[in-house]
């Protein structure tokens, strides 16, 4: 991939970290990206934080020994000590002060020019990670020059609401995806608990919806070419008090077990090559207070559940 890759996914992975919400998503959607480079062995996301705390790793991915620490990206913030000293090992920064960024890596890039697109990312994330705590109604291409700029006169998109209905996005999709499925030759069913109509969960409608079309997508580009029974199956469900639980079930092969591992443990940092779609859903649930898990996994097919704290709409 090298070079080529990143050039030719670099647009995509900036109008993803522009289209999230929250520091931690972008981060995770940063860092999986990069692990497609097969020059990186181990990359982590720091960034400066109030002191006494200082310089704090937010996410890794890979062998963390393998990675210039806290000391080493303090003294290249500083500027007492060159980012590329360590042979196979650097460091690259993005602002200065509170809310700067740096990514520290493991491995040899095969030119200067892969460092460089690495480095655009990371401002890309450190300028939206401004844009959304600024309590400022400018626009993000305000934050984000490399975002095109809205033509004159045009005004910005409201700020969306910090909750949103899951039955409501599910009556949505399942309008959106009947002809899709329908031509594919899918059957796609969705269903919705009574208890669950009335509940709200804490993520805005927008990437509620990025991280179910995620998983749908995944469910249909596995049916394709795997399975003679076609189906697709959404349900929607309160578990507990204060729980909204969604399942996106499908009848194609399984996953392989090292995602199986790695989405199911405590902390699943590494995610062996499910792309960008599963990294960003996994990264929301996470962001409101929830978790995605694989619930089911074989020959006959797998169910995804979704799990995310909520509450009766007022």
């Amino acid at each position: 991939m090298g070079s080529t890759h990143l050039r030719t996914v670099w647009s995509t992975l900036v109008q993803a970290l522009v289209d999230s919400e929250g520091r931690g998503v972008r981060a995770r959607i940063l860092l999986e990206g990069l692990a497609r480079e097969p020059w990186i062995q181990a990359c982590a996301i720091w960034r400066q934080e109030p002191q006494p705390n200082g310089w704090a790793c937010v996410l890794s991915r890979g062998a963390p020994d393998e990675l210039p620490g806290e000391a080493f990206v303090e003294e290249v913030a500083a500027g007492r000590t060159p980012a590329d000293l360590l042979s196979g090992r650097g460091v690259l920064l993005s602002g200065r002060g509170l809310g700067a960024l740096a990514l520290t890596y493991a491995g040899t890039p095969d030119s200067e020019e892969e460092l460089d697109l690495i480095s655009g990312l990371l401002h890309v994330v450190r300028l939206t990670d401004a844009a959304e705590s600024s309590n400022e109604a400018s626009p993000l291409e305000d934050y984000v020059p490399a975002l095109p700029h809205s033509a004159p006169g045009r005004r910005s998109k409201p700020r969306e609401s910090a909750s949103c209905s899951p039955a409501e996005l599910l009556a949505q999709l399942r309008e959106e995806e009947a002809s899709i499925c329908e031509r594919l030759q899918i059957r796609f069913e969705v269903e919705c608990d009574e208890a669950a109509l009335a509940l709200r969960c804490p993520l805005s409608a927008s990437e509620l919806a990025r991280a179910v079309r995620n998983l749908v997508l995944n469910a249909r580009e596995a049916l394709e070419s795997s399975s003679p029974e076609r189906r697709i199956r959404l349900h929607l469900r309160s578990p507990s008090l204060g729980q909204v639980s969604l399942t996106i079930e499908d009848t194609a092969l399984g996953l392989p077990a090292e995602i199986l591992k790695a989405l199911n443990s405590d902390e699943p940092k590494d995610l062996p090559g499910p792309g960008l779609g599963l990294a960003v859903a996994w990264g929301i649930a996470l962001s409101a207070g929830g978790h995605l898990r694989v619930a089911e996994s074989s020959e006959r097919g797998t169910k995804f559940e979704i799990t995310l704290p909520a509450a009766r709409a007022s």
